[in-house]
């Protein structure tokens, strides 16, 4: 029973780390359909803009689940490169999320108007909180290598 207990809780974090990867593959491939489906399809420029900042949304949140994949190479080095990766989806998200408020500030329809807004205001709230866990996990990853270093 030893060896369970040594190896049971690596395999389980491999396992949410794996299908996290995976989660944020499948994203990207549904973005891809449903970005160039919407592109092909709507002919409401409007409607357009609307669907393919939602996509972008999706796409980017996407791409940061599985951002860790090709750091892998890396080694210690992605400890530094992935929150910089994240931090800049993070800071895109917001910059797509306000465009999509902005656009959907202008619909005549006042209920699909609050609805998107807040749709976009989600994710824009997501991101920054994406940005402060993000630097609060630098910091201390940083902090932490500085102490093993001089040995406390």
């Amino acid at each position: 029973m030893f060896h369970v207990i040594l190896v049971l809780p690596w395999l389980i974090i491999v396992g949410f780390i794996v299908a996290i990867v995976l989660f944020g593959i499948g994203l990207l491939i549904a973005c891809l359909v449903g970005g160039t489906s919407a592109a092909v399809f709507l002919k409401n420029k409007v409607a357009k803009k609307l669907v393919l900042s939602a996509i972008s949304i999706f796409a980017l949140s996407g791409l940061a689940c599985a951002s860790p994949l090709p750091m892998v190479p890396l080694g210690n080095l992605s400890i530094f490169v992935l929150p910089s990766v994240l931090i800049a989806i993070a800071a895109a998200i917001i910059k797509i999320a306000k465009s999509g408020e902005k656009t959907a500030s202008t619909l005549e329809n006042s209920v699909l108007e609050t609805v998107l807004v807040v749709f976009f205001k989600f994710f824009a709230i997501a991101a920054w909180i994406l940005i402060v866990f993000t630097l609060a996990w630098f910091i201390l990853m940083v902090v932490g290598t500085a102490m093993e270093q001089n040995g406390v």
